[in-house]
């Protein structure tokens, strides 16, 4: 019993020691190793080596709120939305909303949604304003409300709401500026629906469903205009491999072949050369979260998956595309904290490794300014709803 005290007392010990540590700006990533909160590495990858990656930092601003299972929304100004989540204001559920100017580093807190919420979703208009949809309660409860954003005014208002409550779902702007919403939860219940928003007209309308029900999926929208669906759990809360085509002249799904590996809560990102990449996520095995270090990349051209390693397992990251085509994978979770940040080149297929987050984290945002820094926030740290934000100037 006295061997326990004591070693409760030392992580209590520890743990505050990281808090100064992080307070001060320092590196606690020795010592999150040493009590496994550092997840597994398993290949070493070299620093960049160009002039410019070899100098570059990554700068902490204060300001925000702390969250997680929130949302963004990239506006037409350049400006940030952090949006609902849950975190440590209030009953736990957020309606507080923050906007970031990268022009003065500085956080604003603006009007409330008039909803709380988290598990929602957000996506920029090319009208200027912020739709918001879906998520749920303080109960779980699904939603079905939809609020807009006008920057013009500063206030939110309640749009048409969509036709079935959802949660954990998946969005994108197609070209024509509508919004196509896929999958998610209804009440922990899968769902094939998808229905498609119309800002002009203030209405949704049901697509035809998905082949398969699928959440925690991503959704990403080609060149082609066609949008592919990958990924995922079922209703049973089983990772999935499928992938399924959208066809908005149609109104059809098709399915497509399916990834070599089953993932969920992975990220996606569509490169410069038309391919999508999807990456990382987790699976279920012996009634556990396992992490997945592969990726695998769809090619429209053939309508074939190829599939490649990473370095490290890595879920609930997040993914930033560079104008020279490289992609950024920051931050993210497997056993523990993912410490590192890397950089893929996808015409060479290699890699090499980017300046560490100050602050480990998972379940983040990331963004790319309109002047070419990335911008991280939120998600969860090893003390908690993480506060800080972090811009790496590029």
């Amino acid at each position: 019993m006295k061997f326990k005290i004591k070693l409760f007392l030392f992580v209590l010990v520890i743990i505050s020691w990281i808090g100064c540590k992080k307070s001060d700006g320092g590196d606690s990533s020795d010592l999150l190793a040493l009590l496994g909160i550092l997840g597994t590495t398993t290949t070493t990858v070299p620093a960049c080596q160009d002039s410019a990656s070899s100098s570059r930092t990554w700068n902490v601003i204060s300001g925000a709120t702390g969250r997680s299972q929130a949302s963004k929304a990239i506006l037409t100004n350049g400006k940030v939305l952090a949006i609902g989540g849950e975190g440590n204001l209030g009953n736990g559920i957020l309606n507080q909303v923050q906007s970031f100017d990268f022009n003065t580093s500085q956080w604003t807190t603006i009007n409330p949604l008039n909803v709380d919420r988290e598990y929602h979703s957000s996506i920029s208009l090319n009208n200027g304003k912020a739709l918001v949809f879906g998520g749920t309660d303080i109960n779980l409860i699904s939603l079905s409300s939809v609020e807009l954003y006008d920057p013009a005014n500063g206030n939110w208002s309640f749009a048409a709401p969509m036709g079935h409550a959802r949660a954990l779902h998946a969005p994108v702007l197609l070209a024509d500026g509508r919004v196509l919403v896929s999958g998610g939860e209804e009440n922990f219940n899968a769902t094939f629906g998808a229905e498609i928003y119309d800002p002009t007209q203030n209405t949704w309308s049901d697509t035809l469903p998905m082949t398969i029900a699928r959440w925690a999926t991503t959704a990403t929208a080609l060149q082609n205009g066609k949008v592919l669906v990958a990924g995922g759990n079922n209703n049973n809360s089983v990772s999935i491999n499928t992938a399924e085509l959208y066809n908005s002249n149609d109104n059809s799904w098709t399915l497509l072949p399916p990834m070599r590996e089953s993932r969920h809560s992975h990220s996606a990102i569509l490169l410069n050369d038309g391919r999508l990449l999807v990456a990382g996520g987790e699976f279920s095995i012996a009634n556990r979260s396992a992490y997945r270090d592969s990726m695998e990349i769809y090619d429209p051209r053939t309508n074939q998956w190829t599939f490649k390693k990473m370095s490290v397992p890595r879920s609930e990251f997040t993914m930033e595309l560079l104008n020279d085509g490289s992609v950024l994978f920051l931050g993210g979770r497997n056993e523990g904290f993912v410490s590192s940040n890397l950089r893929y080149f996808p015409s060479t297929d290699s890699w090499c490794e980017i300046p560490r987050l100050k602050a480990l984290r998972h379940g983040h945002y990331s963004a790319t300014l309109r002047n070419g820094s990335i911008f991280v926030f939120g998600g969860m740290s090893a003390t908690g709803y993480e506060n800080s934000s972090e811009i790496l100037k590029w």
